[in-house]
């Protein structure tokens, strides 16, 4: 498979992923610093793959509205910082509406686990993995196909190693640090 952009009507406002892409705000990656040991470079990089998973969920909302697929994506493995970053990003709230707005034709809700998922994957024990198979086999394709294999080996390799959550846990300043 390569790597392809998506044939969406124009009228979605989810713009080219170039386009995406050159949006800057140093105030996100900044307030990232202050709760992570990172260096800049290392704010900037997840702040990066953090437009690209902004953009790769809205034009996954929009394939799942048109039919064109038929489940969602979420945060899976390797991609726990990248959620990090959108909470942060979150928290800008005009910018990241702004953002949302102009590059990708609305405003991408965070919605995080319910109560009742959680629950429900505590009851089903090793039948929630053969569940997710499934969910993780769809997500790593449609990776792939959007976004490439450079993506797919950082998100879910690279991403997966370095920000694994124990490793985040490493990284996380003290509350008395972040300032």
């Amino acid at each position: 498979m390569t790597k392809q952009q998506p044939t969406l009507k124009e009228n979605t406002g989810i713009k080219p992923l170039d386009e995406v892409l050159l949006y800057e705000n140093e105030n996100v990656p900044h307030r990232f610093k202050k709760h992570f040991f990172l260096s800049d470079e290392e704010a900037d990089d997840i702040f990066m793959e953090t437009k690209k998973w902004l953009w790769f969920c809205a034009v996954a909302y929009e394939l799942n509205r048109l039919g064109r697929i038929d489940f969602i994506v979420g945060i899976i493995r390797g991609l726990p910082m990248i959620d990090q970053m959108w909470h942060n990003f979150i928290l800008h709230t005009q910018a990241y509406e702004a953002f949302c707005n102009k590059y990708l034709g609305g405003f991408v809700h965070h919605v995080p686990t319910t109560k009742a998922a959680d629950e429900s994957k505590l009851a089903k024990g090793d039948m929630h993995v053969e569940e997710m198979k499934g969910f993780y086999e769809n997500q790593y394709s449609l990776t792939y196909d959007l976004m490439g294999e450079a993506t797919c080996l950082k998100w879910y390799k690279e991403y997966a190693e370095k920000y694994s959550r124990a490793e985040i846990d490493k990284i996380k300043k003290p509350l008395a640090k972040q300032q």
